[in-house]
């Protein structure tokens, strides 16, 4: 997935650790928040709520083509770069 066209746009996962609880996924941090911290500051334009559609669409087409179905998509869930 990490070599993908859409690698830019996926969070690395750096480990995968099994505790008794179940797995734990340790990703790669990303310290420009999430997208719902962003619009919790104000309204995106157009060009920027364009360009997140856009990239979140090729990262799933991404994943999904290699197999991966990521059931959490929401504002949450997509964390941004502060690049």
């Amino acid at each position: 997935l990490q070599q993908s066209s859409a690698a830019g746009q996926i969070v690395r996962v750096e480990q995968i650790a099994w505790q008794p609880t179940g797995p734990c996924i340790v990703m790669e941090y990303l310290d420009g928040g999430s997208l719902a911290d962003h619009v919790a500051l104000g309204a995106l334009s157009v060009a920027e709520f364009v360009l997140v559609g856009r990239q979140v669409a090729s990262a799933l087409a991404t994943a999904h083509a290699l197999g991966v179905v990521h059931r959490g998509i929401r504002p949450q869930n997509l964390l941004v770069d502060s690049e």
